[in-house]
C-alpha cells in the first residue's frame, strides 16, 4: 500500500485491485448537478448512490457511471469506467471562471495530475514522472510537490497516484478517501457508452 509522506491511509483506495482505472476531478465553487449537465451526463433521479448501485444501474442501462461528491467548497467527480473530467474540453468547461483538478489512471496504468484554472491548464504532470511537467506554470507548486512526497527531478517512478492526492489535500483541502470513493452515497448521471 502506498502512504503519502504524512504517513496516512486515506488514499489506500488507488490500490485497490478492484480499481483498474479511474478519474477524480474536483471543481470549486460548482454545485454537483452542475458538475453533471458539465460533463455530459443524464442525472439519475434515484437520489444518491453508492459506487455499487451506481455501477449496478449503469450496467443494467448500458451506459457508463458516475457521482459527484461535495468536500466543502468543492465538488469532486468519481468515475471508474470512463475519463471525461479529465478531457481537455471537458475540464476547461469545469474550470472556466473556477478552478479544477483531475487525477486519472487508464486501464493500462498511465496517469496524469491536471490543475486548471480559468479555463487553461496551469500544471500537468504524470505522477509517476513529475520531472516532465507542463502548462502556462509548470512549476508553480514545486514546493508543495516535495512536501507530498514528489522529487520534481525525478522521472523512475518513485511517487505516484497516493502522493497526487496528498499533493491535492494540500493544494486545495480536499481529502479523496477511500469512504468518499466507494461507500458515500452521492447524486449519480449516466453516461453513454
Amino acid at each position: 500500500m502506498s502512504q503519502t509522506s504524512t504517513g496516512t491511509s486515506d488514499f489506500e483506495w488507488v490500490d485497490d485491485p478492484t480499481v483498474v482505472m479511474f478519474c477524480i476531478t474536483c471543481v470549486e465553487g460548482v454545485q454537483p448537478a452542475q458538475v453533471l449537465e458539465l460533463i455530459g451526463a443524464e442525472a439519475d433521479h434515484d437520489g444518491p448512490a453508492d459506487a455499487m448501485q451506481v455501477d449496478t444501474t449503469a450496467a443494467r442501462q448500458g451506459t457508463t457511471g458516475v457521482r459527484v461528491a461535495s468536500a466543502g467548497q468543492w465538488s469532486v467527480l468519481i468515475e471508474f469506467t470512463s475519463l471525461r473530467g479529465a478531457d481537455p474540453d471537458v475540464l476547461a468547461a469545469l474550470s472556466t471562471g473556477t478552478r479544477a483538478v483531475a487525477l486519472y489512471r487508464t486501464g493500462s496504468g498511465e496517469g496524469r495530475l491536471i490543475v486548471a484554472e480559468d479555463g487553461a491548464e496551469v500544471t500537468s504532470f504524470e505522477p509517476a514522472i513529475p520531472r516532465f511537467r507542463t502548462g502556462t506554470e509548470p512549476d508553480r507548486y514545486l514546493t508543495a510537490m516535495r512536501v507530498a512526497g514528489f522529487d520534481p527531478d525525478d522521472d523512475d517512478g518513485a511517487a505516484g497516484e497516493a502522493e497526487a492526492l496528498e499533493l491535492i489535500r494540500r493544494l486545495f483541502g480536499i481529502t479523496v478517501t477511500t469512504t468518499m470513493v466507494f461507500d458515500g452515497r452521492w447524486p449519480a448521471g449516466h453516461l453513454p457508452r
